[in-house]
């Protein structure tokens, strides 16, 4: 069985000792389509662009399974509450990452 879970993630950039908060899918992106399994993270309160940088992640808690939305509006608006309930898992493990 194929690993499809949206989980509340710690990540930093290469060798920085900076962890930052997140929420991390493992998946497929089945809203759109996709046939390839792949890694997304976005991370919390992190402007500029970060495609194309390398991270290291640490998947915290699992928030959902992986699910197709009717359309990207109904996707953006369950990002919004699946990154409200990761900063409140992130909030309780902080301590343990800083």
């Amino acid at each position: 069985m194929l690993l499809r879970i949206l989980s509340a993630a710690w990540a930093r950039f290469g060798n920085e000792a900076i962890w930052r908060a997140g929420a991390a899918s493992v998946g497929f992106n089945p809203t759109f389509g996709e046939k390839t399994r792949k890694l997304e993270v976005h991370l919390l309160d992190c402007d500029g662009k970060l495609y194309g940088h390398t991270l290291e992640v640490a998947l915290v808690a699992f928030l959902r399974e992986e699910k197709r939305f009717p359309d990207a509006k109904a996707l953006q608006e369950q990002m919004i509450r699946d990154c409200t309930q990761s900063r409140q898992v992130l909030a309780l493990t902080r301590k343990a990452r800083a």
